[in-house]
């Protein structure tokens, strides 16, 4: 059951909330900064970006309940992308009339395309959390990353599987939509370029799981990888098992979802996933209190909403001034450590492309939980 944060809908209009946890006040002018939120709160993808705005409205209370950050509180005025690249576009117009100091969001690659036409040559940094390559780098000067591109992560699990993993043949199960379909790419690139052979695969629309990976277990697969949404991806642990298919189970986030492990019972045990937050780490406190706020565990686009606000607080802390094209400077190469910046969760880097290298982390569920194998950079190697 969701909370009412999450259950809340904009449906194309724009909402201000000034978030102060337990001190919050009226805002006079000259009292805030204007931070604006691009987020699916309608449409396909509007569970991530219900997500995305959790975790940046936990982000603003604790900021704001702190004091805010020079000598300002955070004023957020949110619109929604309606989970489109045209509501994307859409939505950014009317969050770049009102001149934020920085936009945050979209949570997805889709809407993120049609938004980021709009800022051309303004200068106001976007902070996003989509996944796909093409949504940073020299064609989006101004725009930065909150958690590592879909590319980068793939990259590093191929090259784990290829010198730790042993996966044998894989076969891949995925959905045709996003961030499913940005993953089976990146990681079949990558699973070729290192010389990773891919037995069979399949796009499922989800109506019988079972079915389509029964399909694929006739290909005789050492490893089985799932890129589809949680539900999909549990009924797909449960037919393995059914069929005592001796394959090893590989996947994303969705993989270790509740919901996903529920499904599965007992036919998770011994899958293995590639995540953003380890299970084993206290992480700052985040996944608890987020938990707390929302009555469910974070998502990793809740972990991205979180981080961007973060990387608005350590950029601010560094250019020293509340100026957009100061503040875009700031984030360009910027370098922190959780010591320094504990909100990042994290030590980090961000590259001249606003691409972020920070930990992830390759997990493994044993006996109904999961627990951390290793941890994984760009380079990589495992920490």
């Amino acid at each position: 059951m969701c909370d009412p944060w999450t259950r809340r809908r904009f449906a194309g209009s724009a909402a201000a909330l000034l978030l102060a946890g337990r001190t919050a006040r009226a805002a006079t002018p000259g009292e805030t900064l204007p931070l604006a939120q691009v987020v699916e709160l309608t449409g396909a993808l509007s569970r991530s970006g219900d997500a995305w705005r959790n975790g940046v409205e936990l982000a603003v209370q604790e900021i704001n309940a702190a004091g805010g950050l020079l000598g300002k509180l955070l004023q957020v005025t949110t619109h929604d992308a309606q989970s489109t690249s045209a509501g994307g576009h859409a939505a950014m117009r009317a969050a770049l009339e009102a001149d934020p100091l920085v936009v945050l969001g979209p949570a997805r690659s889709d809407p993120a395309r049609g938004a980021l036409l709009v800022p051309r040559g303004r200068g106001t940094p976007v902070i996003l959390g989509g996944g796909a390559a093409d949504l940073t780098g020299p064609a989006h000067p101004a725009t930065f990353r909150a958690i590592p591109s879909t590319q980068a992560m793939m990259a590093r699990f191929a090259l784990w599987l290829h010198d730790a993993g042993k996966p044998g043949r894989i076969a891949i199960l995925w959905s045709g939509h996003d961030p499913y379909r940005t993953s089976r790419d990146a990681f079949v690139h990558e699973a070729r370029a290192r010389g990773l052979e891919i037995a069979a695969e399949w796009v499922t629309p989800g109506t019988d799981p079972a079915a389509d990976t029964s399909r694929l277990l006739k290909a005789a697969p050492d490893s089985l990888l799932l890129l589809v949404p949680e539900d999909i991806a549990g009924r797909a642990m449960a037919e393995v098992a059914r069929q005592a298919a001796p394959v090893r189970l590989l996947g994303g986030a969705s993989l270790l979802d509740p919901r996903a492990l529920a499904l599965a019972g007992a036919a998770a045990e011994g899958a293995r996933a590639h995540v953003l937050l380890s299970p084993d780490q206290d992480a700052g406190g985040f996944p608890a209190r987020y938990a707390a706020a929302n009555k469910q565990p974070p998502r990793e686009q809740a972990l991205a909403g979180y981080l961007a606000v973060g990387m608005v607080k350590a950029a601010l802390e560094k250019a020293g001034t509340a100026d957009p094209r100061a503040l875009a400077e700031a984030l360009r190469d910027l370098s922190v450590t959780a010591a320094d910046q504990p909100m990042l969760l994290g030590d980090c880097t961000w590259n001249a492309n606003g691409d972020p290298d920070r930990q992830s982390f390759v997990v493994e569920v044993r006996d109904g939980s999961p627990h951390t194998v290793t941890a994984l950079r760009d380079a990589g190697q495992a920490k």
